[in-house]
């Protein structure tokens, strides 16, 4: 059987290596928009980036929203804008490639090309170049080729095309450090759960299986660092090396069922995707485990990953390792991010299961969620 393995984006890796990066990636010729988090654009580091290339500046906050996205495209059409760069963490980096898929055109909305709730019409145009900075260390979002776009209590839905994988990737950890421990913890959880359930999804490739084996080895010991709060540098680059392994490793192998639950979750609450995947993934992971058999490779693989992960542990012991992050992590229940019973229902019915390994009757799925209302 032929397997594929998407594009990868030029990557410069290293502390405080941004400034670097840009001068060698953008002529200073080049009109560039930057799309930031507001946390973000406060801090000295950015305020010392190089001037020559600060032309326009816009602030994104929250969950990215398809008509923000058409009214900045809107707004810069005019300027000619000939590159993105994209500096945040997940929300950021959705929105611009969104933005980066439309900027090209007089006319194009994003909602042309909306799975599911768009007007379903064919990609073809040639977005503008963009340049990710990740400042989060887990969604994973710069080296994947979907921009996920919502309406609360209507749709979380993605914008996809092969043609919207970044053109670069700057992984400078040190932006990590700026994070308050709550958003860190969350995006942490969040590549934790990509790593895990791309390594156990039934479109696994030896590929990606080699990547997450180089960056699983460790994480024990920074997550338990991150929760005492003795972070070290080379920690920081650990997460930042592991959330774009998690990206890459998401994009070519699909995942699980915490993100199943996760994007219609998003849709109805106002819970962050790293909550949801934290909440989820101990009780995702001891249903797999419960119902596979243990000679299967689905379970293998879940051992595998524990090795790495801990030398030490036992498969046994997964799920109450995550759970007890999440009590360490002060990660709170679902329900307290809007979570009601009323629209449990309305989420299994959009949670699909195309690449987890064990099958959820709706009874399942629905009594896995509802353990989220308190």
């Amino acid at each position: 059987m032929m397997t594929e393995t998407a594009r990868i984006p030029q990557t410069f890796e290293g502390w405080g290596v941004t400034a670097q990066a840009l001068n060698t990636l953008i002529d200073e010729r080049e009109t560039c928009l930057w799309v930031v988090s507001p946390s973000i654009q406060k801090t000295d580091v950015f305020k010392a980036l190089p001037s020559e290339i600060m032309h326009h500046c816009i602030t994104i906050s929250g969950e990215p929203n398809p008509d923000d996205v058409d009214q900045i495209a809107e707004t810069y059409r005019k300027e000619s804008i000939d590159c993105i760069i994209a500096l945040g963490g997940g929300s950021v980096m959705d929105f611009s490639k969104a933005l980066a898929g439309i900027l090209n055109s007089d006319t194009a909305s994003v909602m042309d090309y909306l799975e599911g709730v768009g007007r379903d019409i064919p990609y073809e145009l040639i977005p503008v170049r963009w340049i990710a900075i990740p400042t989060t260390p887990g969604t994973g979002a710069e080296v994947t080729k979907n921009a996920v776009l919502s309406k609360p209590g209507l749709f979380k839905k993605s914008f996809r095309d092969d043609r919207l994988i970044a053109d670069a990737v700057v992984l400078d950890a040190q932006w990590l450090s700026f994070l308050p421990k709550s958003a860190l913890a969350a995006t942490v959880m969040d590549g934790l759960t990509q790593l895990i359930e791309a390594y156990t999804s039934t479109q696994n490739n030896s590929t990606v299986d080699a990547l997450i084996a180089s960056v699983t080895p460790g994480l024990f010991d920074v997550i338990e660092r991150l929760i005492d709060d003795s972070l070290t540098h080379d920690d920081y680059h650990h997460l930042a090396r592991a959330g774009m392994i998690s990206g890459i490793a998401l994009a070519n192998c699909g995942l699980g069922m915490v993100h199943s639950y996760a994007s219609a979750v998003g849709a109805y609450t106002h819970a962050p995707h790293g909550v949801v995947c934290a909440r989820l993934l101990p009780k995702v992971t001891e249903y797999n485990l419960e119902r596979m058999e243990t000679d299967s490779d689905g379970y293998q693989r879940y051992v595998n990953w524990t090795y790495w992960l801990n030398p030490l542990m036992r498969v046994e012991e997964l799920s109450q390792t995550f759970a007890g992050w999440v009590r360490a992590l002060n990660i709170s229940p679902l329900g307290d991010y809007g979570l009601k019973r009323d629209n449990c229902v309305k989420i299994i019915q959009e949670t699909l299961q195309k690449t987890n390994p064990v099958d959820y009757d709706i009874d399942s799925k629905l009594q896995l969620l509802e353990s989220e209302l308190y």
